[in-house]
């Protein structure tokens, strides 16, 4: 979402989108299950990722009294979405749906994915509907979408505390140190809620029984370098 446009640049109506979208009726309805819903960008593969963060079932009185306290009339903005996909179409609509429940309105716009890329980095837009394979290691899969003027920090998102967290990350070497600072970037993440995770795709490979030494990475990438024959 784009943090310097009205009304998403208000915490409140947020925070509202965050509670009210139901990550497990999408999963089901969209994607049959074959997804897992997502609370924070650390997936549950990841060593990195909060467990104490949970999936909000789509809590419509919560979000109802945060748009209230919002201070906001008439909440609307438009969500744009790749265009050529059913999938795509199918949960802008239901994400419209579940909004509405909430007084939020939301205009859905069809857009070609590589004009899509180009408003996200001319912060051209509200709400942008994109996904991201991620890194193997977690600074590869929130770095850059967070910290302050990163790459993929399209939603314009600036947070010292998080940039501090972030950059600290990256000087030590200790993986339970590293935990505990990504840990306070997603909680910091959930709270502010410039970026609302939806699903985690599931993957999965086929292969003959002969095939030995495959590893399967979160990032989904094949690897061939332990493969072999039996």
């Amino acid at each position: 979402m784009n943090v310097h446009r009205a009304p998403l640049n208000n915490i409140k109506i947020r925070q509202a989108i965050n509670l009210a979208i139901d990550r497990k009726a999408i999963a089901k309805v969209i994607f049959h299950n074959y997804v897992t819903p997502a609370a924070t960008p650390l997936p549950a593969s990841s060593w990195a990722h909060d467990s104490d963060i949970k999936i909000p079932n789509g809590n419509t009185a919560a979000a109802k009294k945060l748009v209230e306290e919002s201070g906001i009339k008439n909440v609307h903005f438009t969500l744009k979405i790749p265009a050529g996909s059913s999938q795509n179409q199918q949960l802008g609509q239901i994400v419209q749906s579940m909004l509405k429940k909430v007084g939020i309105h939301v205009k859905l716009e069809m857009v070609e994915f590589g004009t899509m890329i180009q408003q996200g980095t001319e912060h051209n837009f509200d709400a942008l509907n994109l996904g991201w394979s991620g890194r193997l290691d977690p600074d590869g899969t929130i770095y850059s979408w967070f910290v302050t003027k990163g790459s993929n920090n399209d939603m314009g998102y600036s947070n010292a505390k998080v940039d501090k967290w972030l950059n600290e990350a990256r000087t030590v070497s200790s993986k339970s140190e590293r935990k505990s600072l990504y840990d306070k970037v997603s909680q910091k993440i959930w709270e502010d809620a410039p970026y609302i995770p939806l699903y985690y795709p599931d993957d999965y490979k086929a292969m003959k029984e002969n095939v030995e030494g495959f590893t399967h990475y979160p990032d989904t990438m094949i690897r061939p370098d332990t493969i072999y024959l039996k």
